[in-house]
């Protein structure tokens, strides 16, 4: 990582909430346009930041595609042992409850 991105170990609640965002917007828009297509701009536009703004939080468009990888697979995993806890009898909201605690 170079010296301009934030760190994951410095960053505060807000600014996980901000890079949690630009993900999710990132997501959006490499599902509706492709990864190949979709541009740090488009990211920027959609979440109304500035282009400068969205590299304070990311290297390149790799890492914020690596980071959509990483924010789907931890949503797999969360539903597998979801889906594990309800086997074992846990009513439904014990078994999220269980499984956010053990992803924590």
């Amino acid at each position: 990582m170079n010296n301009t991105a934030i760190d994951a170990g410095q960053r505060g609640l807000a600014e996980h909430a901000i890079r949690d965002q630009m993900v999710a917007a990132a997501n959006d828009c490499a599902s509706r346009y492709g990864h190949g297509k979709t541009t740090v701009s488009n990211l920027a536009t959609a979440v109304g930041f500035s282009k400068a703004y969205v590299y304070k939080f990311f290297d390149s468009k790799q890492a914020i595609g690596e980071a959509i990888c990483a924010a789907s697979i931890t949503s797999v995993i969360l539903i597998a042992q979801i889906d594990e806890n309800r086997k074992s009898g846990m009513t439904p909201f014990d078994a999220v409850l269980e499984a956010k605690v053990q992803g924590a």
